[in-house]
């Protein structure tokens, strides 16, 4: 089904988006704005529903292979599912390296110690080195503060890896295969905001609904306004 085929690679695309939000931003609301480019405004309302974005992101991934894409075996079928597993397990385990930082007393005891060793540094170093001692003394200090600052980095990787251009190139590649798949002119819109807003998932499958979000009493075409 072409239709659900679409939808399904623009909730794709809005994966990384979404996770990276998260992760980076960590504010219910926020987080989902990342994939604003991708999904409608009534979908983002039902994705801003969840409090952790990449759930609701696998939900409906879960769901749109379940429900909308036609009669399938069970062997491909699990493989979609099992493919949706292992982006909930990554999402976790994004959240557990941003949520499990090294120690404080750790840190604070390092930056300690290397600041009393880089102040007396230059008093050791006079007897052996006399007049280098000014630019021995700033070239320790330079390697030694600049592996702490690396190990801070490291820390928090998230801070520093270049998330904007994976999630751009995931999605690239992902307009790629459309374009591909569906014979589309290439540099189409592809999944941009107007194929988005001519597949709505209303046209997918009326019968067949998703729970709502925990802590709502409406279905998903009620939350969306469907």
């Amino acid at each position: 089904h072409e239709e659900a085929c679409r939808v399904l690679l623009r909730w794709c695309a809005a994966a990384p988006h979404v996770l990276r939000g998260h992760i980076k931003e960590n504010i219910a609301g926020r987080c989902n704005s990342a994939a604003e480019h991708l999904l409608t405004a009534d979908e983002l309302v039902w994705l801003g529903r969840w409090r952790n974005g990449p759930v609701g992101v696998a939900y409906m991934l879960s769901w749109l292979c379940a429900h909308t894409l036609g009669p399938l075996d069970g062997q491909a079928q699990a493989a979609l599912q099992a493919e949706v597993s292992l982006y909930m397990n990554m999402s976790g385990g994004c959240e557990r390296i941003q949520k499990t930082p090294i120690p404080s007393a750790y840190t604070r005891h390092t930056s300690r110690f290397l600041l009393i060793y880089v102040t007396l540094s230059p008093i050791m170093l006079w007897p052996s080195v006399g007049w280098a001692t000014p630019v021995v003394a700033a070239t320790i200090a330079f390697l030694l503060l600049g592996t702490e600052n690396i190990g801070v980095q490291i820390e928090e990787p998230f801070r520093v890896l270049p998330l904007d251009a994976i999630c751009t190139a995931i999605e690239a590649n992902l307009k790629e295969v459309e374009a591909a798949h569906f014979g589309d002119a290439p540099g189409s819109a592809g999944l941009m905001p107007p194929l988005s807003r001519r597949t709505s998932l209303s046209r997918l499958s009326p019968t067949a609904t998703p729970a709502p979000p925990t802590g709502t009493g409406v279905g998903l075409w009620d939350v969306v306004g469907l």
